[in-house]
């Protein structure tokens, strides 16, 4: 999760009402949220990025599409909840690189 102290998740927050504080505690714990988590914040839309590395690597959406919590999130409920791109997402976060 992008949390509001990464500069992805601070953009957003700028913006958008973003629940997605650092839980702190480093990289490996500060964001990490699970499907129930995002259920309580109930978000209109979900951006995922998946990070496959090869043909029978799932994507995230396809690894939670039987999860019964994961579809009662609105933004999976209604389909807002979409697959980016991990190479525009995860590489170059200077904004220079999205151009």
């Amino acid at each position: 999760m992008d949390t509001s102290d990464d500069l992805l998740g601070h953009l957003l927050s700028q913006v958008f009402g973003y629940p997605w504080p650092s839980k702190g505690g480093g990289f490996d714990t500060a964001q990490a949220y699970s499907v129930e988590e995002i259920l309580t914040r109930d978000p209109d839309i979900v951006s995922i990025q998946s990070f496959t590395f090869g043909p029978d690597t799932k994507t995230v959406s396809a690894q939670y599409a039987e999860n019964p919590v994961w579809k009662r999130i609105t933004a999976v409920r209604e389909g807002r909840a979409h697959e980016v791109p991990a190479e525009l997402w995860a590489s170059g976060r200077a904004p220079g690189r999205w151009a």
